[in-house]
């Protein structure tokens, strides 16, 4: 990611690369070259006629790099997330560039030359184009393959340089094509490196889902029972909620879930939901505490903000709004019908996905304290957990919780009144809480790094 030094050099790299390719179209301003060539061969077209598109290279590639070298610098001041949005701008309007080049180098050759021929045509525009719109489509869906498809596509175009305009230095020649090789040397290395660590990170978490898988077993031996009842309850919670989402799509009103059913928050701006995570964190830590009778509440530290960057952009599509565990807790308790007993309690405390408004808000009552906005449960029997978590099992549930912050000091308040705040600015924050049971909670600690690093290099 932009956090990494590595990725910091290469975008400088790139930067640096595209301040020599400014320099090169710029001298080709003084000379024959700037002018439209005729259909076949690289000489001019009579009347001689300056070719539009040999200045708005020279832009281009200093544009260029002006914005690479400014992703750095706003990765290293301000955060990640606005360089990537920089990188993602400077992206768009390359390939935006390339398709006014084409359409410009078309018109001119037809206008202003003898014609479209093999000399003459829009044909590098279009590559331009084609080249950065599947960079920037592998940039906001396929990271992964980001800089392999950056490295490949550039050493390409140094190959085409070099062998196409036929420098007048053979010397030079050899220059473009070495730093071209460079370029797909580079890309297949990063390749076979991250095959072979993805193979090794693979094994070692393999190799330590075991015991998940055993202790599932026992799970499944001895409380079949309890996990069908527990996989029904969760189950009626997940109806209750899509037929809640349904009757407020009905009513017009705008859904608080993304298309694939992720809830989101009601606040939209990364830097104003890391600030009201850090009012509520451990308030609502000590707050489930009071109120949960059954396991021991595990407190959690406010996510990571390299991981939160990390979420938004490689799943959530860049919404900031879908990250609905900055404040979570964990409830450890000592088998399934704990699990049963604690879910029971949230519910006798929650209303499911709930949406205020003053009729809504009369029908509540005081004890409704949260609303439960999603529930995911990996102890279902049906679930595959080999797929989908290596094994590993927990019930998760997101509740938002409405709350005053006043004086350093937070209130939290029941459902009824979160449109009753006078004089007080009431906000609503989802948060997560995880059941587990104890010996999961004990064997996820153990193969937790070889999961993070398993999960980095799969860039999820």
């Amino acid at each position: 990611g932009l956090s990494s030094w590595p990725t910091r050099m290469l975008l400088l790299l790139f930067g640096i690369l595209y301040i020599g390719f400014g320099l090169m179209h710029l001298q080709v301003l003084f000379t024959e070259e700037r002018y439209v060539e005729q259909p076949d061969v690289f000489v001019p077209a009579e009347p001689k006629v300056l070719k539009g598109t040999r200045v708005l290279n020279v832009v281009i590639s200093f544009m260029m790099s002006i914005f690479l070298i400014a992703t750095v610098a706003v990765a290293k001041v301000h955060c990640v997330l606005a360089a990537s949005r920089v990188l993602i701008a400077a992206i768009a309007v390359f390939t935006l560039t390339g398709l006014i080049g084409a359409i410009m180098d078309m018109y001119q050759c037809s206008v202003d030359g003898d014609g479209i021929g093999k000399a003459c045509s829009g044909v590098s525009g279009f590559a331009q184009m084609t080249t950065t719109a599947m960079l920037l489509v592998t940039i906001l869906f396929f990271q992964r393959w980001t800089w392999i498809l950056a490295l490949v596509s550039q050493g390409g175009y140094l190959f085409y340089i070099a062998w196409r305009y036929e420098p007048k230095s053979i010397m030079m020649r050899l220059i473009y094509s070495a730093v071209g090789l460079a370029f797909m040397t580079t890309a297949a290395l990063i390749y076979i490196k991250h095959q072979v660590v993805l193979r090794s990170a693979r094994t070692k978490v393999e190799d330590g889902t075991t015991e998940f898988q055993l202790m599932w077993k026992t799970l499944m031996e001895s409380h079949k029972p309890e996990l069908d009842e527990l996989a029904k309850q969760a189950e009626d919670i997940r109806s209750a909620i899509g037929k809640s989402v349904s009757q407020q799509r009905a009513r017009g009103k705008a859904s608080p879930y993304t298309r694939n059913g992720k809830s989101k928050q009601q606040e939209k701006d990364i830097d104003e939901l890391f600030k009201q995570a850090g009012e509520i964190s451990a308030p609502f830590q000590k707050w489930v505490a009071g109120w949960s009778q059954s396991g021991r509440v595990q407190p959690g530290c406010v996510k990571n903000p390299n991981r939160a960057i990390q979420k938004v952009v490689r799943s959530y599509g860049r919404d900031s709004s879908c990250l609905t565990d900055l404040v979570r807790c964990t409830i450890v308790v000592n088998d399934v019908s704990q699990i049963l007993s604690c879910l029971n309690q949230i519910l006798g405390k929650a209303e499911v996905c709930f949406h205020w408004d003053a009729e809504t808000s009369l029908a509540v009552d005081e004890t409704k304290i949260m609303s439960i906005t999603s529930i995911k449960n990996r102890f279902d029997p049906e679930f595959n957990a080999a797929e989908q978590s290596l094994h590993y099992r927990d019930l998760l549930l997101n509740v938002e919780v409405g709350y005053v912050f006043s004086n350093g000091h937070v209130r939290f308040l029941p459902l009824c009144k979160w449109g009753s705040v006078e004089g007080l600015q009431m906000k609503r924050h989802i948060c997560e809480i995880q059941i587990l049971i104890y010996n999961f909670h004990s064997a996820k600690k153990d193969l937790h790094r070889h999961y993070v690093h398993f999960r980095n290099i799969r860039v999820q």
